[in-house]
């Protein structure tokens, strides 16, 4: 299994753990430990398949969902606001059915 980084980066020198410090994820109380719970459920599942790489490779996957996900949270939205792709589906009106 090879999983690819989008944007590949060398690895740390340091141990993946360590490297969590100039991100922004570590220094936020919420949701360190949702990555490390999120990186746990995974490794332990698909663990056994990844190179060391691979692991640093899943983990700043992760670290990049969760920031992107909390940046999605903070935007303020009123109860109006509507999504900003709505799906219609197309085919035949339900009164030119057969």
């Amino acid at each position: 299994m090879t999983i690819t980084d989008p944007a590949p980066r060398p690895a740390p020198a340091e141990s993946p753990s360590s490297s969590l410090s100039a991100n922004p994820i570590a220094h936020s109380s919420h949701q360190f430990p949702v990555l490390e719970a999120r990186f746990a459920e995974l490794n332990a599942r698909f663990g056994h398949r990844w190179t060391d790489d691979e692991r640093v490779v899943v983990r700043r996957a992760l670290e990049r969902q969760i920031e992107l996900a909390s940046r999605i949270r903070r935007t303020p939205l009123a109860n109006a606001d509507e999504p900003e792709i709505v799906f219609v589906p197309y085919g035949p009106a339900e009164d030119e059915q057969p």
